[in-house]
């Protein structure tokens, strides 16, 4: 198979991989937390896992797909400007964008009749929305996130922060001395989540440090995939990686982590819905939770059986992805192309 192929099939199966990711998210704050359906109900329970789903998929796909990608463009350290200058052209105008959709839809709700809208004035103040500029809301106790999706941008930002340092270190020609600087690392890190974070309020979305290892375990999948280490010295890395995971997570997280690893390293053919999915994720990811709320607040006022409330929250999810869609191609699609234009010093 050549090189374009494979990389083609990879390409797909990690939009797969997102697109189902984000519509889990979806349609777990769509069913949660609402006071929409019934918590006894089947479809309550099918998707009270999604949120954590989707997000530990989304953890896995940066970990696999950010080194592959470095790899390809032949990074070096002298690159770090330029990379994250790239990660800040791809995230940030859409991550304002969404930040400003959101302040709209939820002030429009808030001017809604009370029998809809029963929370009072919304307002940010300015504070508020400074942090949320630098991903830095979660560092402060009395702080809060204006969207619930936002917290795994931060966690996400301070991954840029972390592989433009250590990738070199992960590639190494020597497959032994990647291996003990990828374990070394990883145990590390882990080792100053212990001894500062663990039982902090920052302990849960403050900081990469608690979710690393699922970061991690889309780094060896990609070192595996690219020969960089082999199978023996990649199930050593697995079994390491899974053991630090195992006492921060439940089950449905973990079991994310499996079918991410599997679907990266097996899937080759994706139907063209997931791959529209997995294009427009990032935004509907972004602005779905103001979406969604916008919509709840009709469906709970005008319907009331269980049944009825059920199928008009699937319906609207529809509408959700449109818009979606919208924001991709006016936000999103110019700052991808954008982000394509900052090249590394060896001009890739």
């Amino acid at each position: 198979m050549s090189n374009l192929k494979i990389t083609k099939n990879r390409l797909e199966s990690i939009d797969f991989l997102r697109g189902i990711a984000a519509l889990a998210v979806v349609l777990y704050h769509s069913t949660h937390n609402t006071g929409l359906l019934n918590p006894e109900g089947v479809v309550y329970n099918i998707f009270k896992h999604g949120g954590g789903f989707g997000v530990s998929v989304f953890f896995v796909i940066s970990g696999y797909i950010l080194p592959y990608s470095m790899q390809k463009a032949k990074y070096t350290l002298k690159n770090y400007k330029s990379f994250f200058l790239k990660r800040i052209a791809r995230i940030e105008p859409v991550y304002i964008a969404s930040i400003i959709f959101t302040i709209f839809i939820f002030y429009t709700c808030s001017q809604l009749p009370s029998e809809y809208w029963k929370h009072g004035d919304y307002s940010v103040n300015f504070t508020n929305f400074i942090l949320h500029l630098g991903y830095l809301v979660s560092f402060f106790d009395k702080q809060y996130w204006i969207n619930p999706v936002f917290w795994s941008l931060g966690v996400e930002f301070q991954f840029y922060l972390i592989i433009g340092l250590i990738f070199p270190l992960l590639v190494r020609p020597n497959k032994y001395i990647t291996f003990g600087l990828t374990l070394f690392t990883a145990l590390l890190f882990w080792w100053i989540f212990e001894a500062l974070i663990k039982g902090t309020y920052l302990h849960y979305g403050g900081t990469v440090l608690r979710v690393l290892p699922m970061f991690y375990l889309g780094i060896v999948l990609f070192q595996f995939q690219e020969k960089i280490i082999d199978k023996y010295l990649f199930v050593i890395l697995l079994i390491v990686l899974f053991y630090l995971c195992f006492p921060e997570f439940k089950w449905s997280d973990i079991l994310a982590v499996i079918i991410a690893l599997i679907v990266i390293a097996t899937v080759k053919k994706v139907n063209p819905i997931f791959l529209f999915l997995g294009k427009i994720s990032f935004s509907l990811y972004l602005i779905h939770v103001p979406l969604g709320g916008f919509f709840i607040l009709f469906i709970k006022n005008h319907f009331q059986d269980d049944l009825t409330r059920t199928l008009m929250t699937f319906l609207s999810v529809i509408p959700i992805i449109f818009i979606s869609y919208i924001f991709y191609v006016l936000i999103e699609e110019p700052c991808i192309k954008w982000s394509k234009k900052i090249r590394y010093n060896n001009g890739v």
